[in-house]
């Protein structure tokens, strides 16, 4: 309907714009009425209402109006029929490398209104491509072909490398400053626009420009942006923030307390409610870098209620959902409070937990990544002693470590002592649990190994020194060589 119309009655404009006889601020309308109708095709080039080139010639006007007169009205109407206008990819193009109309731009922000809010918001949703595209799938394009219906086309300008060009020329000229003076703004729709420029900036050019919005206050912008706005707003926001978060040091970008708020953003992408396993996978791999920066950013993911969330993750088909969930476990088992989730229950007689097993059972999986992730969880989680009493009474304990430690993958041989080293040293009922099987003497054998890593050797004579201090082998009095005490496993 909206095109239907536009059809009809631009060249009414037209000819109202033309007439001499009419006063300068209707001229400004009506061009501002032909800007809004030049674009009913969206960005759609085969809809367009008028010959392409025409809506670049009415942005060009418009730039006449604002530097001739520039009062601020005229600014006012300008800025709208550019909300409209920008949608054109020529016109979006030109806009972005006009230094000196950017810059006019930026400077609306001084005297900011909730109209100018909202039509920068559209302008910059526009000039960076984020604005709501239709899933266009290959067979209902072969059907539009065979039944003669239109196909929307999007304009060469509009394309990825043309894209990266004008958000990098956007970046040089500070504009994100524009998004966060803007993010004050009240109307949620302004806010989701707002969000959406975000996200785009973040992720162009494989997420290059994450440093100059933390430095122009983006974080802070985003945060903000995420408590109030419309579904679809926060779920932009919060991914940007993810990117963010993921692209660089989390305790640089979030300093501070934003460090603690980025949590509820990231942990809303991993709810189970979530089919995106894109948006999900950001989100575990933003908090897996946001619980390496302190304890207290890992008991705010635990008073969010992340735990649960985080597990939930590990079980899914997807490896690299269950990679980035363990990994995250990993770096979250630094945390003490969380540890005690992984402990047998009292009076359970050490039976080990199921989410222990989980981790555990995580260390023999096909894929080499969520094996590394797994044991490296099981080394932090491995220094709590009553953990390491669950741990030995996992059914699969003997068969998973035997096959691990023959193994010559250094990451994983490294991983794999270190968590025996805490098991060996956590308590002797334990450490003669693992003195008494085949993996006593792996670990004897591979004590004479020549080319020991530094960090594996030191972890394999932390092994054999917790056992001496048990009193569970002793050494040969002729060579160096240990040996299981013949008295260990008898009563």
């Amino acid at each position: 309907m909206c095109y239907n119309l536009a059809d009809q009655n631009f060249n009414l404009l037209k000819a109202l714009y033309r007439n001499e006889n009419v006063d300068d601020a209707v001229k400004l309308r009506a061009l501002v009425g032909m800007s809004k109708m030049s674009v009913a095709g969206g960005s759609d080039v085969t809809r367009n209402v008028v010959a392409e080139g025409a809506a670049l010639r009415l942005f060009r006007q418009l730039r006449q109006y604002l530097f001739k007169c520039p009062t601020d009205e005229v600014r006012m109407w300008v800025v709208e029929a550019l909300a409209y206008l920008t949608i054109d990819a020529e016109v979006k193009h030109e806009l972005v490398f006009d230094d000196q109309q950017m810059n006019t731009l930026c400077a609306f922000t001084n005297d900011l209104t909730p109209n100018t809010a909202y039509a920068l918001a559209c302008i910059f949703m526009n000039v960076t491509n984020s604005y709501e595209k239709p899933d266009i799938e290959p067979e209902m394009v072969r059907i539009a072909e065979y039944a003669k219906q239109n196909i929307p086309k999007e304009h060469e300008l509009d394309s990825d490398e043309n894209l990266k060009e004008r958000i990098k020329k956007l970046v040089s000229l500070k504009a994100p400053t524009v998004l966060a003076t803007c993010s004050s703004a009240s109307s949620e729709r302004t806010r989701e626009f707002l969000a959406r420029s975000y996200f785009s900036i973040v992720c162009s050019d494989e997420g290059v420009h994450c440093g100059a919005v933390v430095q122009l206050g983006g974080t802070r912008s985003l945060l903000n942006l995420f408590q109030e706005n419309t579904k679809e707003g926060k779920q932009y926001a919060a991914h940007a923030i993810a990117k963010i978060a993921i692209k660089m040091n989390p305790a640089l970008a979030f300093s501070g307390q934003k460090s603690l708020d980025a949590c509820r953003p990231c942990l809303s992408l991993i709810s189970t409610l979530n089919s995106n396993t894109f948006l999900v996978y950001d989100g575990l791999m933003a908090l897996t870098n946001l619980a390496s920066v302190s304890d207290s950013v890992r008991e705010r993911i635990m008073r969010e209620g992340g735990c649960h969330e985080i597990e939930y993750q590990q079980l899914e088909d997807s490896d690299a959902l269950r990679r980035a969930a363990t990994e995250v476990i990993c770096n979250m088992a630094l945390s003490e409070k969380f540890r005690e989730r992984y402990r047998p229950e009292k009076d359970s007689g050490d039976t080990p937990p199921d989410r222990l097993k989980a981790v555990f059972v995580f260390c023999s999986d096909e894929s080499y990544h969520i094996r590394l992730a797994a044991l490296g969880a099981m080394a932090y989680l491995t220094s709590d002693t009553e953990i390491c009493k669950g741990v030995v009474n996992i059914g699969s304990f003997i068969e998973v470590v035997k096959e691990l430690i023959c193994v010559e993958d250094p990451g994983l041989r490294h991983r794999l002592f270190v968590m025996l080293q805490n098991l060996i040293a956590s308590d002797k009922a334990v450490a003669e649990k693992i003195i008494n099987t085949e993996i006593f003497e792996c670990l004897l054998a591979l004590m004479h190994t020549p080319n020991q890593a530094p960090a594996m050797k030191t972890a394999l004579d932390n092994c054999m020194k917790a056992a001496k201090y048990w009193g569970l082998i002793q050494k040969n009095p002729g060579d160096m060589v240990y040996e299981v005490d013949p008295s260990v496993g008898q009563n």
